[in-house]
């Protein structure tokens, strides 16, 4: 992990690889290529981080990075994206390869939210900004139904309050359909996937936008810059 003021020069911030978890991080499908896959700031208080390490670990630091939280026990190690959202202090979204969970007392513990969710390996989760209940996360069976599209099987779920999750149909899912990155802007969320780009105002409607994507290719990332 870096930081750094300006852009231009950056500092490291010691103590993250020194963790007692860190001899079981490895990233497969060999040890020692271990990464930082996702960061997430927490909108109550900036220095406060969520640290996804790629695979092994969900760490956290109240006073950005000086000082490290390791793993806790019923956390996910395999955590692909995350996120927060303004109107819950102390909630935090994590979808895992190892499954889906939730925190709102900042990271201290874990609910492993599986209910209806047929499909455990999750790749991308958003939070409608009117609603921190309602989430969406996409999900497939594994790695390979997620991301090649030759074996492509994959699906988009949602899930309000306490209620079981259950799957979006109004969206391109399923055989041949590689895991969507999902995204929040001002006009609403957004669904990028090799079938195209989609945008819904509260994730039951969805509308295709006019944007090319390559059959075989597997979004990385997707960023909503509002107007």
């Amino acid at each position: 992990m870096y930081a750094s003021s300006d852009g231009a020069t950056w500092h490291e911030r010691d103590g993250l690889t020194a963790l007692p978890s860190s001899p079981s991080w490895a990233f497969p499908p060999r040890p020692g290529t271990h990464h930082v896959r996702w960061i997430e700031v927490d909108p109550h208080d900036p220095r406060r981080l969520y640290v996804a390490v790629e695979a092994g670990a969900l760490v956290g630091t109240h006073d950005a990075g000086e000082t490290w939280t390791d793993r806790v026990p019923g956390s996910r190690i395999d955590t692909h994206s995350m996120a927060t959202h303004a109107d819950a202090p102390g909630r935090a979204y994590c979808a895992a390869g190892d499954g889906y969970a939730e925190t709102v007392d900042g990271g201290e513990t874990w609910a492993l939210l599986q209910e209806g969710l047929a499909h455990h390996y999750c790749w991308s989760v958003v939070v409608d900004p009117a609603d921190p209940d309602h989430r969406l996360v996409s999900a497939a069976r594994g790695a390979m139904t997620a991301h090649r599209a030759a074996s492509a099987d994959s699906y988009v779920y949602r899930k309000r309050g306490e209620t079981a999750w259950e799957r979006v149909t109004r969206l391109p899912t399923g055989a041949g359909v590689t895991r969507y990155v999902l995204g929040v802007g001002t006009e609403g969320l957004y669904a990028l996937s090799n079938r195209g780009l989609f945008r819904s105002a509260g994730g039951e409607i969805w509308e295709r936008l006019p944007l090319s994507v390559p059959d075989g290719a597997a979004a990385a990332g997707l960023a909503v810059v509002g107007r």
